[in-house]
């Protein structure tokens, strides 16, 4: 048995949640539910929920659009927040050497808080004569367009920085400034390092590392937005967020995909062929956002 912590919200609402989800020999069921509200109401942005969330003990650092924040993983309450006046639209988050690193997509930077300190560092990816010609924006506010939209941060075995780019489609190791890989079929979104491999997805639906790749297609009754990913040793969790009449068309252009309307799920892919995959729609599922997927120990 397995237990998976799975973050994100629905299309209409401003609070995140926080899905645990138990998978046996049998397939997979919902434990819990948990809503958590934003703690600053004011600056909550509709539709964006929880997004990139990282395990630190008996706590979880989870990502609203514009703040940080610790929760119990007993009770779900909120413990502690992390604030900055440029957090916009927060995606992937990653904790190493007791430092969290977010990808701060709303603005082009990469962000890291020493959680000791709670000095924060910042990789600005415009640069100084970019910035002075990009409007200053609040931290509820679209800043689109993005010249990259950086969707994930990992750190890999040899502490280098790796990052997803959504407008490139591809994968950059700053530490050694060299692309990995060429440019995706499309947007890359969730990107690990796991036992010396990079492994990412792209919300096409392609999961692929170093050695292997994946065509969600092949194990899914329906292709949504892939974006959520956990790798453990017998196999691997993908969610797909829905497709819906707001976001439909721009899926089309980015994946050249047919799907019409599709409702949230998860999905089990093994690493055995001789096993059985699983699929779980998620409640709501027409109207629910998936993001991060984590294996819950």
């Amino acid at each position: 048995m397995q237990r998976l912590l799975v973050s994100g919200g629905f299309f209409d609402q401003n609070f995140g949640l926080l899905t645990v989800i138990e998978k046996t020999d049998e397939g997979m069921k919902i434990v819990s539910d948990n809503v958590i509200q934003h703690p600053k109401q004011e600056i909550a942005v509709r539709g964006k929920g929880i997004t990139g969330i990282a395990i630190d003990g008996d706590f979880v650092w989870a990502c609203f659009s514009n703040l940080i924040v610790k929760i119990s993983l007993d009770d779900f309450s909120i413990v502690d927040m992390i604030e900055d006046e440029y957090f916009n639209d927060l995606h992937g988050i990653t904790i190493h050497n007791n430092r969290i690193y977010i990808a701060n997509t709303g603005n082009e930077s990469v962000d890291i808080i020493n959680l000791e300190t709670r000095e924060l560092e910042r990789i600005d990816l415009l640069g100084e004569a970019m910035r002075k010609n990009r409007p200053l924006y609040s931290h509820d506010q679209d800043t689109k367009p993005h010249l990259h939209h950086v969707s994930s941060v990992t750190i890999d075995e040899k502490e280098n920085m790796i990052i997803g780019l959504v407008r490139q489609q591809r994968i950059l190791n700053l530490g050694k400034w060299e692309w990995i890989g060429g440019k995706h079929s499309s947007p890359v979104h969730d990107v690990e390092s796991i036992d010396g491999k990079i492994w990412f997805t792209t919300v096409g639906g392609m999961i692929s590392n170093s050695d292997e790749s994946w065509n969600l297609a092949d194990y899914q009754s329906e292709l949504g937005w892939t974006r959520g990913l956990a790798v453990t040793d017998e196999g691997m969790y993908v969610g797909t967020t829905a497709i819906r009449e707001s976001n439909q068309d721009y899926y089309k252009v980015i994946t050249d995909s047919k799907t019409e309307r599709t409702g949230a799920k998860i999905c089990y892919i093994p690493f055995n062929k001789n096993s059985e995959t699983f699929e779980l729609e998620i409640p709501n599922a027409g109207n629910r956002k998936i993001f991060s997927i984590l294996v819950k120990h």
